[in-house]
């Protein structure tokens, strides 16, 4: 099992209806490592899904997840109540942890997002996020490192973290991506606000991650996440100028995250009916009559 099993097993089901995982939450909570990220990640309501989990000891091991979804919420609406989300459901000290392993990556912005301050302080937030410049620059950089050494595979890395120091090899690889990612998802999350049309975020949005993504799948969540923003950005047109590269498995989810006109979807429904697209999990029969459905 892997990220993609993850995805098309738990990840799009939540989407679609966050109901879905209350039977795993009651009766297979041997398996919290598998389901657990993709509750934390598609849940609409991040609360929520951290009451339905408070049981669970291990929920302080996904802080990560976490994190990236409060940036979401306080790069959209920043409040001292998200601050609380923090505080309710996490200790000073996995929160301390999380911050200190972030700021071992050492670059400018892990090093900036680790400051304790931020989520302490509004005032302190508002601040960081106003220094457009910097981060623009320091998003894009971060985003383009990302693409060519986690998803094109190039040897070129620029994350230096020092996490990865006293690992080799696959191990290590995987301890340098686990500490960058959350840098990485802000960086997309503050692009995707303060310079839309960052070219970056459509060629995440357009490639799968070089090695196989394991249970988390981080990775594909980010390239889910660029993809709607693709979508609601360019329309059905996103699709239709990149055939080539992409699966069903990711109009489908646009499906369910988005909403398309009438118009749209019945050029959808002809482009597929017309097009060849891969897929090991979604049988293209059953996304067209999911189109017809909506067109009702």
């Amino acid at each position: 099992m892997c990220g993609y099993c993850t995805q098309s097993g738990y990840a799009f089901s939540i989407a679609e209806s966050e109901n879905f995982i209350d039977q795993f939450i009651v009766e297979d909570s041997k398996s919290i490592s598998v389901w657990m990220p993709a509750y934390f990640q598609e849940s609409k309501c991040l609360p929520v899904a951290l009451n339905n989990t408070a049981q669970f000891k291990r929920v302080n091991e996904f802080v990560d997840i976490i994190f990236c979804r409060i940036w979401e919420m306080l790069l959209a609406h920043p409040s001292k109540a998200i601050y609380q989300i923090l505080n309710e459901h996490f200790s000073t000290n996995v929160i301390q942890t999380f911050l200190e392993k972030l700021k071992l990556n050492q670059d400018g912005l892990s090093v900036s997002l680790s400051d304790a301050r931020l989520y302490q302080d509004i005032n302190c937030w508002t601040q960081f996020i106003s220094n457009s410049d910097y981060l623009i620059e320091c998003a894009d950089e971060t985003l383009t490192s990302y693409y060519n050494w986690w998803l094109v595979g190039g040897s070129d890395l620029n994350f230096q973290s020092i996490l990865s120091k006293k690992a080799r090899g696959a191990e290590q690889t995987s301890s340098i991506f686990y500490a960058v990612f959350p840098s990485v998802y802000f960086s997309f999350l503050y692009l995707a606000k303060y310079k839309p049309d960052a070219e970056i975020i459509q060629k995440i949005a357009l490639k799968n991650p070089h090695l196989t993504p394991d249970f988390a799948g981080n990775d594909l969540w980010l390239k889910r996440k660029a993809f709607i923003f693709c979508v609601k950005k360019f329309g059905a047109d996103f699709i239709f100028m990149n055939r080539s590269e992409i699966e069903l498995d990711y109009i489908y989810y646009a499906l369910i995250k988005t909403r398309q006109t009438k118009l749209l979807l019945t050029a959808l429904k002809d482009h597929l009916i017309s097009h060849q697209y891969f897929s090991i999990t979604i049988d293209k029969t059953m996304l067209i009559n999911t189109i017809e459905s909506k067109l009702l």
